[in-house]
């Protein structure tokens, strides 16, 4: 087994961020590769801190102090364990958590308004946690969960992640989000989130509770997903691969997709091809977030083509001005369409 005063962290830092001399380079590939505990330790920190590195780009984050405790976190539990390595603390999850309450710490000190908060929970022998993430109102948000599921939230949305004792990962969420669940067919993945359950082993799909229209939806883009009433999960359907399953007062309905926009807001693509100008302003007010309105009867017998990639909010708002011959009044709560002819 590996002991404490064998483990070269300023060496092992080096080498994760690509500064080691090829000596070096040789020295702490030998260590990897020749002591299996090792290696564990390298393999557990590596993405880890990879993500610590590339949240530097965004934000101001002391990776130096994440480092140093880090590095004593995992010396102390050596040493309290009689400087050996037992193979139970050298997993994944325990230094994935360990790590980003680290960077979260940094984080809400830098004070960043366009972060996102995490916050870790568990006891002294990390059976269990909690994660809390945050997109905040100006910015959709990528994240890893520690089970190595993919999550992309919306603007202002929320979700808490619970790994339960008994294997079942089970998440709330507040708002919208798209799922790429890591597979694993002995532990279940719940989504709840208002009156609905989602249940997936391993599957990609997006979750909106609509709170302004009262409904829950679930898109399916891959795979298939058990969508049923909270309160009474008799209502329940299996949505597949192209559908949406919805719950609205109480009543559970599936469909077919009709809007190829649909995931707009987290593909930051809108493709239009003669569609109807009421369709594109939802469509619009769904990926950004926006409050657009007419009072026109003409403007809603108008027809719109155009295709956008991750095009600012005023930017197709101009191209529709230009060929609709429209006038745009913005204020803090609208934005208002009406033709030129009104005025």
């Amino acid at each position: 087994m590996i002991e404490e005063n064998k483990i070269n962290w300023e060496l092992l830092a080096k080498y994760l961020d690509d500064e080691t001399t090829d000596e070096e380079k040789i020295e702490i590939e030998k260590c990897i590769t020749s002591d299996p505990a090792y290696g564990e330790i390298f393999v557990s920190v590596k993405k880890p801190w990879d993500l610590i590195k590339r949240k530097e780009k965004m934000i101001e984050v002391n990776t130096d102090e994440a480092w140093n405790n880090l590095k004593n976190r995992i010396e102390s539990d050596i040493q309290a364990r009689g400087s050996k390595l037992p193979g139970k603390f050298i997993r994944r999850s325990a230094v994935f958590r360990q790590v980003l309450r680290i960077a979260a710490a940094l984080v809400l000190v830098a004070g960043v308004s366009y972060s996102v908060y995490r916050l870790f929970i568990y006891d002294a022998n990390f059976e269990g946690q909690s994660l809390i993430v945050k997109a905040d109102a100006e910015q959709i948000l990528e994240t890893q969960l520690p089970d190595g599921s993919e999550v992309v939230l919306n603007k202002g949305s929320k979700l808490e992640y619970i790994d339960e004792n008994t294997g079942i990962r089970s998440v709330t969420l507040e708002g919208e989000g798209y799922f790429n669940v890591r597979q694993d067919p002995h532990n279940p993945f719940i989504i709840k989130t208002g009156d609905a359950v989602i249940k997936v082993v391993g599957t990609a799909f997006s979750v909106f509770n609509n709170i302004r229209n009262n409904t829950i939806e679930v898109f399916v883009e891959e795979g298939t997903v058990h969508f049923s009433h909270a309160q009474n999960e008799s209502e329940a359907a299996l949505i597949e691969a192209g559908y949406i399953g919805i719950i609205q007062e109480n009543r559970l309905s599936v469909e077919k997709n009709p809007d190829i926009n649909y995931l707009a807001w987290k593909t930051r693509k809108l493709v239009f091809q003669e569609c109807p100008v009421d369709d594109v302003i939802n469509s619009l007010n769904h990926t950004y977030g926006s409050n657009i309105v007419h009072g026109d009867t003409k403007i809603s017998e108008f027809r719109f083509t155009g295709t956008f990639y991750n095009q600012p909010l005023d930017s197709v708002l101009y191209v529709m001005k230009t060929a609709f011959n429209l006038e745009i009044e913005i204020s803090k709560s609208q934005i208002v369409l009406t033709g030129m002819d009104d005025h």
